[in-house]
This record gives C-alpha cells, sequence and structure tokens, in this order.
C-alpha cells in the first residue's frame, strides 16, 4: 500500500524545499489555499497538489481528498476571474482546471459529478482558448462515464455550442479579413494567442465541439429531434464558410486556417453520422452540403490526417442513394488529383487509394449521365492507375472493372455521327489498357497460382486436423494440438507444397518453341531400309507360325 502522506515540491519560493502532507492535513491546507492574499501565493499552492495528484489513486485518501479540495476549488473559479493575459490568474485557473480533468472517475466521485460538470460548463463560456479546452475534456469524460445522471446538463452545452456557431462568420472576418467589406487580415503582431482567444471565437474549440454532441446525442437518443433543426442550419453555414485562397493566406495565419478547415471537417463528419437515422432532417441541404465538401477538398491543407477524414466522410455521403446526385455536378473538379489529395507528398501517397476508391464509386453511379468528355478524362485517369505500381493491386483492379463498366455508357453513342469517332477511340484505350495489364501481370501468374495452392492445401489440411479433434473429443480422447490450430498439418502441407517439382512456364515455353530438325536425304534411305527390314522379319514369323500350325 502507499503510505498515506505525500511529498510536494513547493515552487513558490524556497528552491528546492519540500513539505510532507498527510491526509489529516487535507482540510487545513486546503483552507490555506482558499485564504492565501494573492494570486502567486495561491498559485504556488495549488502547484503543489496538482505535482502531487497521484494520492487520489489511493482508495482510502480518494474520499478525503474530494471533501477538503472541491469546496477549494469551486470558491477558487468563482474569485479569480478569467483572464486573456498569460499571468498568475491564468495559470492558477488552469492548474485547478487541470487537476479537476486528472480525478479518477470512479463510485467515488459520482456524488460530485454534477458539481464538477457545473463548474466546467461555468468556465466554458467565459475562459480563454487554453482552458476552455480542458474544460470540454471534463465535460466530455462526467458525460462518458456518469451516464444518464447528468441529462439534465445536455442543454446548457448544446446553447454554449449554438453561441459559438452564431459568432464563427465574424471569427473569420476578423482573422483573415474580408476584401468586400473592406477588413484588413490580422497582421503578424496581433495575431491572439491561445491565451487570448475566447472560447467562444476559438476554432479548436469548434473542432472539439462536434465529437461531444455525438457522444451526447448517442447517450440520450431521445434529444436528438428537438435539437437536430436548431444545430444542423448553423452547422450547414458553418461548413459553407470558405474563408481566403489557400495561396493567399499569410504565413502568419496559416495555422489558424488549418484550425479551421478541421473544424469545418469535424462537422462533416457529425452530419454524415446524422445521416444513418435522420437523413429526412438533412435532405433539404443536399447541395449545400455536397458543395461544401468539394470546397473543402479544394481548399484544405495537405493535412494526412485532416484529409483522410474528410475523404471517409465523403464516402459516407456518397452512399446514401439520396445525397450522391449532389456530387454529379462537381464531378469536373474532382477528375483532378490535386483536388483529391492534395498537392503534399504525404497526402499523395497516404490517400491516393482512398481517394481513387471514393472517384470510382462516384463515377459508376453516374456512368449512364457522362458526357464523352468526362468519360475520357475518366479512361485516361483510371489507365494511368491501372499501371501504376505504387498503388494496391485491389486498386488497380478497382479502375479496371470501373473502365469495363463504362463500355456501355460508350457503346450507347455508336449511332451518332458526331460522337461515334471519340466513343470508338475510348473503346480503343479502354482495350488497349486491359491488354497492356495482361502483359505486365503475366510474370506474376506463375507465383499467384502457385500461392493459391499452397493456400488451398493448407485449408484442407486445417480442415482435416479441425475435423479429426472434433471426432477424437466426441470419443472422450484428448489431442494435444487445440482444433482449428492446424500448425503440424498446415507446416506438412506447406513442406509438401514446397517439396513438388514444379516446371517453370518459361522452360515449357523454351521447349515448345524448340525447333524440330529435319531428316536428311540419307536419313531418309536410312529409315525407309530399317521399315523395309522390320517389315520381312515379320513376314517370316508369321510363315514360321502358319508352319507351325499347320503341323
Amino acid at each position: 500500500e502507499r503510505p498515506a502522506s505525500f511529498a510536494m515540491a513547493a515552487s513558490g519560493g524556497g528552491g528546492g524545499r519540500s513539505a510532507m502532507l498527510t491526509s489529516s492535513q487535507f482540510a487545513e491546507h486546503a483552507k490555506k489555499l482558499v485564504d492565501a492574499k494573492t494570486a502567486k501565493d495561491k498559485l504556488a499552492l495549488a502547484t503543489e497538489i496538482r505535482d502531487a495528484i497521484e494520492i487520489v489513486n489511493v482508495g482510502s485518501e480518494y474520499p478525503k481528498f474530494l471533501d477538503a479540495y472541491l469546496p477549494a476549488f469551486t470558491s477558487l473559479l468563482e474569485s479569480v476571474p478569467p483572464t486573456t493575459s498569460d499571468g498568475p490568474e491564468h495559470k492558477l485557473r488552469n492548474v485547478i482546471l487541470e487537476m479537476m480533468n486528472r480525478l479518477p472517475h470512479n463510485e467515488t466521485l459520482r456524488p460530485h459529478d454534477k458539481a464538477l460538470l457545473k463548474l466546467a460548463m461555468d468556465a466554458l463560456r467565459k475562459e480563454n482558448e487554453d482552458n476552455a479546452l480542458v474544460c470540454l475534456r471534463i465535460i466530455f469524460d462526467l458525460h462518458r462515464n456518469f451516464r444518464p445522471s447528468l441529462e439534465s446538463e445536455v442543454e446548457p452545452f448544446l446553447q454554449f455550442v449554438c453561441e459559438v456557431y452564431k459568432g464563427v462568420n465574424e471569427t473569420v472576418t476578423t482573422t483573415f479579413g474580408d476584401e468586400t467589406a473592406g477588413v484588413k487580415p490580422l497582421a503578424a503582431d496581433a495575431v491572439p494567442t491561445g491565451v487570448q482567444t475566447l472560447s467562444t471565437r476559438s476554432f479548436k474549440v469548434m473542432t472539439e465541439c462536434p465529437l461531444i454532441i455525438m457522444l451526447l446525442f448517442q447517450l440520450y437518443a431521445r434529444l436528438i429531434p428537438p435539437n437536430i433543426q436548431m444545430l444542423l442550419p448553423l452547422m450547414v453555414q458553418t461548413i459553407a464558410l470558405k474563408g481566403p485562397a489557400p495561396s493567399a493566406v499569410p504565413s502568419h495565419l496559416r495555422q489558424a486556417f488549418g484550425d479551421m478547415k478541421g473544424s469545418q471537417v469535424k462537422m462533416v463528419s457529425f452530419v454524415t453520422y446524422l445521416l444513418r437515422g435522420y437523413a429526412e432532417a438533412i435532405l433539404p441541404h443536399q447541395e449545400a452540403i455536397s458543395s461544401s465538401i468539394v470546397e473543402l477538398l479544394k481548399s484544405c491543407p495537405d493535412n494526412v490526417a485532416v484529409r483522410k477524414e474528410l475523404l471517409v466522410a465523403t464516402r459516407h455521403v456518397l452512399s446514401a442513394q439520396d445525397f450522391r446526385r449532389g456530387f454529379y455536378a462537381h464531378l469536373d473538379t474532382l477528375l483532378d488529383d490535386e483536388v483529391l489529395v492534395g498537392t503534399g507528398r504525404a497526402c499523395y501517397d497516404a490517400l491516393r487509394p482512398l481517394a481513387y476508391s471514393f472517384l470510382a464509386e462516384l463515377v459508376h453511379h453516374m456512368r449512364l449521365e457522362l458526357s464523352l468528355v468526362q468519360i475520357r478524362r475518366a479512361v485516361y485517369m483510371f489507365s494511368r492507375n491501372v499501371h501504376d505500381a505504387s498503388l494496391p493491386l485491389s486498386i488497380q483492379m478497382t479502375c479496371v472493372r470501373l473502365m469495363h463498366h463504362l463500355v456501355e455508357s460508350i457503346f450507347r453513342r455508336r449511332n451518332d455521327p458526331t460522337q461515334a469517332a471519340e466513343a470508338r477511340a475510348n473503346l480503343i484505350r479502354i482495350q488497349d489498357a486491359t491488354v497492356s495489364k495482361f502483359r505486365t501481370v503475366r510474370p506474376q501468374v506463375y507465383g499467384l497460382l502457385e500461392n493459391a495452392k499452397r493456400a488451398e492445401l493448407i485449408e484442407a489440411a486445417i480442415a482435416k486436423e479441425t475435423k479429426a479433434a472434433q471426432d477424437a473429443l466426441a470419443l472422450g480422447i484428448t489431442t494435444k494440438t487445440p482444433p482449428g490450430t492446424g500448425t503440424a498439418t498446415s507446416t506438412a502441407a506447406e513442406a509438401a507444397v514446397k517439396s513438388e517439382p514444379a516446371e517453370k512456364p518459361k522452360e515449357k515455353e523454351k521447349e515448345k518453341e524448340k525447333p524440330k530438325k529435319k531428316p536428311t536425304r540419307g536419313g531418309r534411305a536410312a529409315a525407309r531400309k530399317g521399315r523395309a527390314r522390320e517389315e520381312s522379319e515379320s513376314d517370316d514369323d508369321d510363315d514360321d507360325k502358319d508352319g507351325k500350325d499347320a503341323n
């Protein structure tokens, strides 16, 4: 067991001095924390507690800690006002919120869950960005661990989210400027830090909100219908915000621009979550959502995680039959590689399989509505991917299938004199790409067949061993090898496959291609003499046999 005391290094002067505090002194230390005269002294005492917060993991000490310090934390958060300057007041509030976030969420904390949630919600509305992010973590963990007793506290959080989304347009204009309104972007020395940014004007806070709303809707499903009509228009409006062009963003605002796009992508993910059960509520916003997603693909920074999340959410939207038509008008834009995967090398290497799968699905759904120009661009892109060895074989096969699905759309134009030549050219391109792919796959066929044969033998051996083990188990005989593992038999099968003499196709081809020697004139004469000799010997044998039969 851990001792009932813990060491706390005093950070407010005294260089390296430490004090031992026992659980019997919790109340006295908490009173000293509240009664300290200056914010600097309170910060020193609070830092001592934070540095030794592991005391709460001791079961017998945790209730005493909560009884002593929770009232002190409440008093300090109410008496020390939030600030946008990096002074002792901000640091004190940050330390207290961090300790609240690190409290173990067990049954000991359950009696205090509503009090903690109220503290976090009150601080969230008034805090700066840095402290607000800690408040959001507290709110998320409390709802996740102490449901459903906190259902009554959901509405205040949703009201805060609505307040944030209503002010996002002003936040974008203030940060990045607006040429039409004559507003200039923030200068390099005027960019606010996390401490100087209010929670209601923070892109990072907006990024975290959809995840918490998703959790709340999962926990309290009956709250979705009355709140979705309030949240959805605000989210669609936020997703549609364009901001400046990526090339026009000053270097000192690129971080803020990335945070804004990240928050928009999170909202798109939340909208796709609502598609599962509330598609009818989102249907009026179909065109706006599709256009906003395409704009995000065009303007999203080259961040692999953000662009991947956007592509995954887009595929979910495309899988909904009523929503995929919204992308049909944007196919020409989506046929551009830079729009799909961005311009960064990391995005190019990591996202192409996902991006081309999405594009193939979109082209497949609208194949009967494509123009010849769109077909030509699609055939060019997917035929190029078929021969790209850096793409997985599954993606190459997807591209081949997609091109073959386009054949019907091309063939329908054979009777149109203005389109017949172009249609024929596209068919030839598809045929050429397919035949060329056969040429590159040919050397791999032998290995693929051998791997398939080996897999079949191993599977058969495992099935045989499993059946034998089951039969033995039914007869009451214990086996050394558990059924289904197939360790011995599968190893033997692999060895048998490896030991089989396999004639390589190249050697077979050489034997087939080896020309037969034509016999010379002398050789033909010798062959004729040999056949005559064999015939005469055969006649003599027949005569001898007839003579014996006569005798």
